[in-house]
């Protein structure tokens, strides 16, 4: 389960989640924006919760895709694999490199990670106000939330009047990266402090 998935299994994963787009299903790039923010946040998040995230409050449903038992489970597997990758990029030594897909033209954009982390921020609201008071610490969100409302129809949510140019989407993905480390770290001691209250939680049982 600690395996990188391969380029092949990406694909795989992706053809799946591609058959319902049209059902606001996130893609790849989204979904690892929404786990790396899970993943830094304080509280642990149960499967159970990011699913309805992915798949829009459906679980996951059953079609063509998914035809069987095993191929859901084949799914979940591969999903669990990209969380783990997730989380050893993030408590690894180098620089954090997201997965991005590439647009018709070959663009790499950013906005489906960045709206993904944000969904992922949000279903934990409470648990981030700290770090969203601390001016120096939030800084780390504002690339991420810059290009999650770059197209925003709401124009007081974009951080940007004009177009984002290509140099600047640039810095923009060097400061999310950037970002979701520095992140990590900072919610490192309240995540230790929650598995421990978690610990404490559990029934105590006899050995005999």
């Amino acid at each position: 389960m600690d395996t990188p998935l391969s380029a092949k299994e990406y694909d795989e994963l992706e053809n799946i989640l591609n058959q319902f787009q049209k059902e606001n299903v996130m893609n790849v790039e989204g979904i690892e924006g929404l786990f790396t923010a899970l993943i830094s946040s304080p509280e642990m998040t149960q499967p159970n919760i990011y699913l309805r995230e992915i798949w829009g409050d459906k679980g996951i449903p059953a079609n063509d895709a998914l035809q069987n038992d095993q191929e859901t489970q084949d799914f979940m597997n591969l999903l669990m694999r990209h969380w783990n990758t997730v989380v050893n990029k993030l408590n690894g030594g180098g620089v954090f490199i997201p997965v991005f897909l590439k647009d018709p033209t070959g663009i790499t954009n950013g906005n489906d990670w960045a709206q993904g982390y944000v969904r992922g921020v949000q279903l934990h609201q409470e648990d981030w106000s700290g770090l969203l008071q601390e001016k120096e610490n939030a800084n780390a969100l504002i690339p991420i939330v810059a290009l999650a409302h770059e197209h925003d129809p709401d124009p007081k949510k974009r951080t940007y009047d004009e177009p984002i140019s290509q140099e600047l989407r640039k810095q923009l993905i060097a400061g999310l990266s950037t970002g979701a480390k520095d992140i990590y770290k900072y919610f490192e001691p309240h995540r230790h402090q929650s598995a421990l209250a978690a610990k404490a939680k559990q029934t105590f049982k006899r050995e005999t």
